[in-house]
């Protein structure tokens, strides 16, 4: 008898997601520390953000692939865009 995996249930709200097993992995550098939360918590009180990120967590598990943001704060962010 070949032993069973554990079944596998999605993670609920702030759990964040499972590391993939096979696949790619995607790092995004961001500076906008509400960005990187949003993304790495999977979860908003936005609905319309939400379902951005619904449409996101469908094509990383279509095509294989994770997004990771990573917080880098800016040198000198005080004029924004030159």
């Amino acid at each position: 008898m070949l032993p069973q995996a554990a079944p596998h249930s999605p993670p609920g709200p702030g759990q964040g997601r499972p590391a993939m097993e096979t696949g790619k992995q995607a790092v995004s550098n961001c500076e906008n520390q509400a960005v990187v939360a949003v993304l790495t918590s999977c979860s908003s009180k936005e609905k319309n953000l939400m379902r951005l990120l619904h449409c996101l967590f469908f094509a990383e598990a279509t095509f294989h692939f994770q997004l990771t943001a990573v917080y880098l704060p800016g040198v000198d962010n005080k004029s924004g865009i030159d």
